[in-house]
């Protein structure tokens, strides 16, 4: 028995290849949405015993020592009174590892009363020997800091860089950075570390970000590549 194929799937197939770039002319890296867009250079830290904090530049430090049980808690704080990191989205420690050993890090920007793990965003990273690592912090912000359109209400990321959970965190008191790095080496060597700001916060300097269509046919992001 004979009968008659529909042609609408592969119509509405290349329909879809076809729209699969519809708004993508210019869409945005996501390496250039988290380029350093501004240094923090008000750092202090006063290291434990046998590890030493060095500036090696206006906006670069070098972390050395031993860590005779391989490891070490690091604590960097502003000069004076606080961080206010509410101007952007993203928080980014590079830094090289030029010691012998394989270094994780575990780190976490700190609020007022922050206490384990609360109160704190946190952010981790192994990085090899000779190897170059970046730690990021993408940090959560009230419901009322939210200056997305109402469509976006849903997700918990948003492209404003408004971004929600479950803990509370305050971008504009920052107290301090705690970096709890573990080695499989006692020698510790972290060099050309630098602290920078990413990502611009809010609607109007993410508007690109913001156009609609959000999402592409395949349901991707259409001006993020």
């Amino acid at each position: 028995m004979y009968r008659k194929r529909s042609v609408l799937p592969l119509f509405f197939t290349l329909a879809m290849f076809a729209f699969a770039g519809f708004g993508q002319d210019n869409p945005t890296p996501i390496g250039e949405l988290l380029t350093p867009a501004q240094s923090v250079t008000d750092i202090a830290c006063h290291p434990p015993e046998g590890i030493r904090f060095k500036s090696t530049g206006k906006s670069s430090w070098k972390l050395s020592g031993d860590m005779p049980r391989k490891s070490a808690t690091i604590v960097l704080r502003p000069k004076e009174g606080t961080w206010d990191v509410s101007e952007f989205s993203y928080v980014r420690i590079d830094l090289v590892n030029s010691g012998p050993g394989l270094v994780w890090i575990r780190g976490r920007l700190d609020n007022a009363g922050a206490k384990d793990w609360a109160n704190s965003t946190p952010s981790a990273a192994f990085i090899m020997p000779g190897e170059h690592a970046t730690l990021g912090f993408a940090y959560p912000r009230s419901v009322e800091a939210n200056d997305a359109p109402a469509i976006f209400d849903t997700q918990s990321g948003k492209p404003n860089g408004h971004r929600t959970h479950w803990k509370a965190f305050d971008p504009t008191n920052v107290r301090a950075c705690r970096l709890v790095i573990q080695s499989t080496s006692p020698k510790l060597s972290l060099e050309q570390i630098t602290v920078s700001l990413a990502q611009p916060y809010g609607a109007e300097a993410n508007a690109k970000l913001l156009e609609l269509p959000y999402l592409d046919p395949f349901g991707q992001v259409r001006q993020l590549d």
